[in-house]
């Protein structure tokens, strides 16, 4: 899963408690190595939370929330295609991002539970 901050503003986007400014339209990938900074940077939740900042997994731009929790990496890597967002109970994979429910366990059959609630969905048709 990579972890990508897009500004989709006509403007830069600076994040001072990082150092990085990210430019109008642009995108910033963060590396590994620099995870810990940014998990710990409130400018970056500010500008998330303000929409100067989206948040993407590689596949999908994420919800607000989601994207704050993949950036401040309070997450699980369940498989190589899925990761689950702990604070939030959400599971983001497979170009999908599911809000789970009280009946998930780490231990479930991942693609099983997905194609479950899929079925359950009464929003799906």
């Amino acid at each position: 899963m990579r972890k990508i901050l897009k500004n989709p503003t006509v403007s830069e986007v600076v994040i001072d408690d990082t150092g990085i400014t990210i430019v109008a339209g642009g995108e910033y990938i963060l590396v590994p190595q620099d995870w810990d900074l940014w998990s710990s940077s409130a400018d970056a939740v500010d500008q998330i939370v303000a929409g100067n900042i989206i948040v993407n997994d590689g596949e999908n731009d994420l919800p607000i929330r989601v994207g704050i929790g993949l950036v401040q990496d309070n997450q699980v890597v369940l498989n190589e295609y899925y990761t689950l967002v702990e604070d939030d109970d959400v599971l983001i994979g497979n170009g999908q991002i599911l809000y789970l429910n009280d009946e998930f366990d780490v231990t479930d059959n991942v693609p099983d539970y997905i194609d479950e609630q899929i079925e359950d969905d009464p929003t799906e048709s």
